[in-house]
C-alpha cells in the first residue's frame, strides 16, 4: 500500500511539472500569435491573398 502511495505522490508531482510546461508553452503561444497578427507581413500577405481571389 505504502508503494502505491508512493507511486500516486510521483505520479501527481510529474503531472504538476507537465501542467506548469503547457501552461508556460500556451503563454508563449499566445505572445507569438500576437506579434503574427500585429506584424506587417501578414497584413501584406492578407493584401495579396485579397487581391488573388
Amino acid at each position: 500500500m505504502r508503494a502505491r502511495s508512493t507511486a500516486i505522490a510521483a505520479s501527481l508531482t510529474q503531472l504538476k511539472g507537465l501542467s506548469t510546461e503547457i501552461e508556460a508553452n500556451a503563454h508563449a503561444f499566445r505572445a507569438n500569435l500576437e506579434r503574427v497578427t500585429r506584424s506587417e507581413a501578414l497584413a501584406s500577405m492578407r493584401t495579396l491573398l485579397s487581391s488573388i481571389r
